[in-house]
């Protein structure tokens, strides 16, 4: 064999090498895909059945829980506190029951009826998925409401 048959034969290795390596990734790939649309799936499942059971009755003794978070806008980290109720809810406040949060620049605030008051949020390394969180208000009345939620994970 001739210097330039070694070296035709050294670069078919090499591009075969690359190529498989390439496969390899691109089964990687498709791996991670699938796994990305079963917890976007499995997200927007626990989203539906969050608000099945806010449509079904609360705690508060009213019928229906009035609250609910949505991470509105995933790419840019924006959430909504969404007050579903047609009164205007006073002294709406949401804490943490995990973490370091802390949402004092938003919250407590008042929120009209069928109104939302947004506010950022992201999710970082740290953090789990869904965030925890306890909202308390107060009804025209003046009776509490309360309720624990999530802050559901953005869409992968």
């Amino acid at each position: 064999m001739g210097l330039s048959e070694w070296i035709g034969t050294g670069i078919s290795l090499i591009g075969a090498g690359i190529a498989a390596w390439q496969a390899r990734e691109a089964g990687k790939a498709r791996t991670d895909a699938r796994e990305s649309s079963k917890k976007a799936a499995d997200a927007a499942e626990r989203q539906a059945q969050a608000t099945e059971d806010l449509a079904e009755g609360g705690a508060d003794g009213r019928g229906k829980e009035k609250a609910a978070v949505a991470n509105k806008a995933p790419g840019r980290g924006i959430c909504a506190l969404i007050n579903t109720s047609d009164d205007k809810m006073s002294k709406v406040n949401m804490l943490p029951l995990e973490g370091e949060e802390d949402f004092s620049d938003y919250f407590p605030t008042d929120i009209d009826g069928r109104s939302q008051r947004s506010f950022p949020y992201c999710n970082t390394l740290m953090t789990s998925p869904n965030r925890p969180v306890h909202v308390t208000w107060t009804w025209p009345d003046g009776a509490k409401g309360q309720w624990d939620g999530e802050i559901p994970a953005k869409p992968r």
